[in-house]
């Protein structure tokens, strides 16, 4: 019997053939799974950054809010601080106006005067010629103040004024008068010099006043010539004596003492029933008389 001659035995494993198509396949597979990783960790690094990024961002908003703040607030402290002092100033600077003090004429310049211990005439002289830098060109009322029992400001009355003059006018003139009366200073003109003094009483008798003014004539040289700031010397003595004449000042009756050279040294004059003007100069006599009825034409 013929032996059956053993076949050799198939591989039943299948072989893969390589070729250069799967090779790139595989090549590919495989980059696609790394680019994917890359770019995963490309994501996660970015991320990273952007997370890190906004981190510092914040701290850094946070910081420059911070310093933002602090200078907002120096500069509203500093502001307010400015604004507060500028209205100071401007407060310190505002000078609170007292009210106009009424009197005969429609003066140009007020001066107070603190007459409050005022008791003799030199005081007094001496008050009137500390207020000198304070004069304006025109007329300068002095008003002497004082404080009255009650501790308000009033002005010095007619009587106060005579009785620091020591005065010799009459009683029945003194009467015939009100308790107002205006110093002052009139300044400018070519024929008024530095400054010349007036002196206005208010009359409430003019008849009586008249004839009084008339005796007073005797010694009212004697009696304002160191008010009138009159120099004089050993031989104008004359003066004390001399008779007073009569002269027209500005459509004005009016009385005039004469010095020893034909110059007029005292004028006083009724401007009306309401009013006596006593002065060294006749400019300033003059413009009295115009102020006056032009504040009270009666």
């Amino acid at each position: 019997m013929e032996e059956k001659q053993e076949q050799p035995k198939k591989n039943t494993g299948i072989k893969t053939v390589r070729t250069f198509s799967s090779d790139m396949a595989e090549a590919v597979r495989e980059n696609q799974i790394s680019v994917i990783k890359i770019a995963m960790a490309e994501k996660e690094r970015r991320e990273q950054q952007a997370e890190l990024a906004r981190s510092g961002n914040s701290k850094s908003s946070k910081f420059l809010f911070f310093i933002g703040s602090l200078i907002f607030i120096a500069g509203a402290i500093f502001g307010s601080y400015y604004f507060i002092n500028q209205k100071k100033e401007r407060e310190s600077r505002i000078i609170v106006e007292k009210p106009r003090i009424e009197t005969f004429i429609n003066y140009d310049n007020a001066i107070m005067v603190d007459a409050t211990k005022l008791n003799s005439l030199m005081g007094l002289i001496s008050s009137i010629h500390s207020k000198e830098p304070e004069e304006k060109n025109g007329a300068n009322a002095l008003f002497f103040m004082k404080e009255n029992e009650e501790g308000d400001e009033e002005q010095l009355t007619k009587g106060d004024l005579l009785s620091i003059l020591k005065s010799t006018a009459p009683n029945a003139l003194t009467g015939s008068m009100t308790s107002q009366f205006l110093f002052g200073k009139y300044k400018g003109g070519l024929d008024i010099g530095n400054s010349s003094a007036f002196l206005i009483f208010g009359i409430n008798d003019y008849n009586l006043a008249y004839a009084s003014m008339l005796d007073w004539e005797k010694s009212i040289f004697n009696d304002l010539f160191i008010l009138f700031d009159i120099t004089i010397s050993d031989s104008d003595s004359a003066l004390f004596e001399k008779e007073w004449r009569d002269v027209i000042v500005n459509n004005k009756d009016a009385r005039v003492l004469y010095g020893l050279n034909g110059e007029g040294i005292l004028y006083y004059s009724f401007v009306n029933k309401n009013t006596l003007v006593i002065t060294e100069n006749a400019e300033v006599l003059k413009r009295m008389i115009n102020a006056i009825l032009v504040k009270n034409p009666q």
